[in-house]
């Protein structure tokens, strides 16, 4: 089963968070954008039964994996 990936990228005025189906938010607060992203993989994961992960898109270009559910 394929994994759903809440993406949380670096953005003009904070942090940009990108579920699927779902608008995207920007939180300036960077642990707080990771609080919300986490929450969102897991009621994503809740709802579908899909496993869900939230992807950080660091300033350097790399991207982390982090808050796995499933």
């Amino acid at each position: 089963m394929e994994r759903r990936i809440v993406s949380m990228s670096p953005s003009e005025y904070g942090w940009q968070i990108e579920a699927p189906e779902r608008a995207k938010v920007t939180i300036a607060d960077m642990p707080l954008a990771l609080l919300v992203a986490c929450n969102l993989a897991r009621a994503e994961h809740r709802a579908t039964g899909y496993p869900t992960a939230v992807k950080v898109k660091m300033h350097c270009g790399d991207g982390v994996l982090m808050g796995y559910c499933g």
